[in-house]
Order: C-alpha cells, then structure tokens, then sequence
C-alpha cells in the first residue's frame, strides 16, 4: 500500500513495495520516494536488491538504488525492462 492510501498502479509496483516494505520495516512506501538516499535506510538496500533477484531473477547493480531504481516506481520500470515486458 502507499502512503496516500492509493493502489499501486501495476502488480509489478505492488509486488516490489511488499519488498520495499519488508527490507525498511515499514507497512507503507510511497512509490516515488528515495528511502534509500538516507543514510538510516541505505544500509538495507543490498538486502532489498537479494530480495528483488529471488523473487524475479533481476540482478540490479548495487549502485541502481542511487539511480532509476532508488524509486518503487523506478525500480518498476528497470525490472520490467531487464525482464522485457511492460511495466504495466
């Protein structure tokens, strides 16, 4: 779920901020927050990206939380791109 009570908008979103969520322990992200650009959090970004690469066979860089990937919806888009299917 997102902070403002919306859905996400496409079950890759929803399904990568379910993983957002549990790396931050937290029940809600927002999907075009940088939670991993504070220092508190970026410590749990490699647990993220092993979480991402079980659950969708998407190795990320480790540095692609500092760019399109830093975002739910970012990473969204990198991982429907890396898996050749629309982010929708």
């Amino acid at each position: 779920a997102h902070e403002d009570g919306r859905a996400p908008p496409t079950a890759l979103e929803a399904a990568l901020a379910g993983l957002w969520g549990h790396a931050l322990g937290v029940a809600r992200v927002e999907r075009d927050h940088r939670y991993f650009d504070d220092p508190v959090h970026a410590p749990r970004g490699a647990d993220l990206l092993a979480q991402v690469q079980a659950v969708f066979g998407i190795a990320l860089a480790p540095g692609a939380l500092a760019g399109e990937a830093g975002t739910v919806e970012g990473m969204a888009r990198a991982v429907a791109r890396l898996r050749g299917t629309p982010a929708a």
